[in-house]
C-alpha cells in the first residue's frame, strides 16, 4: 500500500528555468549602474542566450557582447545563487499537492546546495503544503545516494517500500529511489521532448505533466514496472 507521496523540487514541482530568469533578472538589476547599462536589455542577452541553449555560459556571453572581463562572473553566480528569487507554484501544482495531502504523507527531496534551495522553497510556498522537506546534500552528498531517500522516509515516517518517489532524473530520481525499493514516477519536461521519444522503463509510469499523479497514481501500483 502507498503511503506517501514524495516529490523532488526542480522541474518537477515547478520550472527550474523559472529560478534561473529571476536570478538573471537580479544580475541585470545589479549591473544596470555598474555598466551603465539598460537592466532590461542585460536581461535580454542572458535570457536569450539561456533560450539558445547557452546556460552554462550565459554570464560570459553577456560579459563579451557588452565588452566587460568575465573575471566578474564568479561573482554574478554568487549573486544568483543567493537573490531572493521570484517564482510561485502554479495554481493546479498547488491544488494537486493539496488534494493528495488528503490521501498521503507528503515529502519533498531535493538536490542542490541548501542555501539556495530554502529559498526556492521559501519562495514557492511549499513547505506549509508538505509533512517534510528534506535537503538531499546533508544525507551522503544527495540524491541518488540511497541515505538521502531513507531521509526523507524517516522524515514522512513510512517504509520506502510504502512511498512513491516523483521526479524528473532518470538517474538522480529514478534509479536512487527504486534503489532503496520505492515506486516511481517520472516527469518528462519540454527540455526531454515529447513524452513518446522519454524512454525511462525503470520509471513505474511517466506523465507529462506532475498534475497528471492523481489521476494516474493507480499506475504506479498496477503499472508496467509494478512490483
Amino acid at each position: 500500500m502507498i503511503e506517501a507521496i514524495i516529490f523532488d523540487l526542480d522541474d518537477t514541482l515547478y520550472s527550474e528555468r523559472r529560478w534561473l530568469l529571476s536570478g538573471f533578472a537580479a544580475v541585470a538589476r545589479e549591473l544596470e549602474t555598474r555598466w551603465s547599462r539598460d537592466r532590461v536589455g542585460l536581461f535580454r542577452l542572458l535570457s536569450e542566450a539561456l533560450r539558445r541553449g547557452h546556460r552554462a555560459d550565459a554570464l560570459q556571453r553577456m560579459c563579451a557582447r557588452c565588452g566587460q572581463s568575465p573575471a566578474i562572473v564568479p561573482e554574478l553566480v554568487g549573486l544568483i545563487r543567493s537573490h531572493e528569487p521570484r517564482i510561485a507554484l502554479r495554481p493546479a501544482v498547488r491544488a494537486m499537492v493539496i488534494e493528495l495531502k488528503r490521501h498521503f504523507r507528503i515529502g519533498i527531496l531535493t538536490n542542490g546546495m541548501p542555501s539556495v534551495q530554502r529559498r526556492k522553497v521559501a519562495a514557492l510556498g511549499v513547505e506549509p503544503l508538505v509533512d517534510a522537506v528534506v535537503y538531499a546534500a546533508h544525507h551522503g552528498g544527495g540524491k541518488p545516494d540511497p541515505k538521502a531517500f531513507y531521509a526523507v522516509a524517516d522524515q514522512v515516517k513510512v517504509a520506502p517500500a510504502h512511498a512513491t518517489f516523483v521526479g524528473d532524473d532518470p538517474t538522480a530520481d529514478i534509479a536512487g529511489a527504486r534503489a532503496v525499493g520505492m515506486r516511481t514516477v517520472r516527469v518528462a519536461t519540454r527540455r526531454q521532448g515529447r513524452l513518446s521519444d522519454v524512454i525511462c522503463p525503470e520509471a513505474d509510469i511517466v506523465v507529462e505533466r506532475v498534475t497528471e499523479l492523481p489521476s494516474r497514481i493507480a499506475g504506479v501500483v498496477h503499472g508496467p514496472g509494478g512490483r
